[in-house]
């Protein structure tokens, strides 16, 4: 009873802010970078904590909660149920620098997610997303250059 009491007061305390959460990542081993930001709210954020050496999350990245990362696959269960083995699955997950990853998004295991990058509300990441681009979708692909979305972004500002 009290291991789970203060299981809650942890997880509470760890999610309170942006700023403590990303404390916390970095304590156990996860790489982030400066000026990295959790939107919206942060106890709806998960970082796969099993492998923290497996994540790298550079500058100036600005996350929008709900979100999603894991470094490893679940799917060994099934194969422990009907062929009685283990086989787990895992992979590296890298974010760029100045990246923007929208509401409720999913990155998997795997995945690299270049420099300069707008990743669109509820993509699904199972491939890597070159850098300087815009990507959403499921499976989140590149929709267009950032230069593109730039110009286009700029005319309808002016407009607006």
């Amino acid at each position: 009873m009290i291991n789970l009491l203060f299981n809650k007061l942890t997880f509470f305390i760890i999610r309170r802010s942006s700023k403590s959460y990303i404390d916390y990542l970095r304590s156990i081993g996860i790489t982030i970078g400066h000026g990295v930001h959790f939107f919206g709210n942060v106890r709806l954020t998960g970082i796969d904590m099993t492998r923290p050496s497996l994540v790298k999350i550079g500058d100036n990245v600005k996350i929008v909660s709900p979100f999603t990362l894991l470094t490893h696959g679940f799917e060994w269960f099934v194969f422990r149920v009907k062929y009685n083995e283990v086989l787990g699955s895992a992979g590296r997950v890298v974010i760029g620098n100045n990246v923007y990853i929208g509401i409720d998004t999913c990155v998997l295991k795997g995945v690299t997610i270049g420099d300069n990058v707008i990743i669109g509300a509820k993509s699904l990441v199972n491939k890597d997303i070159p850098s300087d681009c815009v990507a959403a979708g499921i499976p989140a692909k590149k929709i267009m250059d950032l230069d593109e979305y730039f110009q286009k972004r700029k005319s309808e500002y002016l407009k607006e």
